[in-house]
């Protein structure tokens, strides 16, 4: 039976270890290599950010014309208590 609004529940994944990498609080931009060539994201870690405790990590995707700085810009998302990750292309 399909799932509707009146009867979805949210799936939420058990914490992972992580990387095991400690990492820098603030916005970075980063490349990682792809089949393609580079590609270029940027990654916000929160100032309070402890290795020990897990925090959400949230993709934002941007449209057409765009690209991840002016995507999260506009949207907000570093405000929130996760890891934001906003690729581009």
């Amino acid at each position: 039976m399909p799932l509707s609004p009146a009867n979805e529940k949210l799936q939420v994944a058990a914490p992972s270890a992580g990387c095991g990498t400690e990492q820098k609080p603030g916005n970075d931009e980063k490349t990682i290599p792809t089949e393609d060539g580079e590609r270029s994201y940027r990654i916000n870690i929160p100032r309070d950010y402890e290795l020990e405790t897990p925090l959400p990590l949230v993709l934002g995707f941007h449209g057409n014309g765009s690209d991840g700085a002016e995507f999260q810009h506009y949207t907000g998302l570093p405000t929130l208590p996760a890891i934001t990750v906003f690729p581009d292309g």
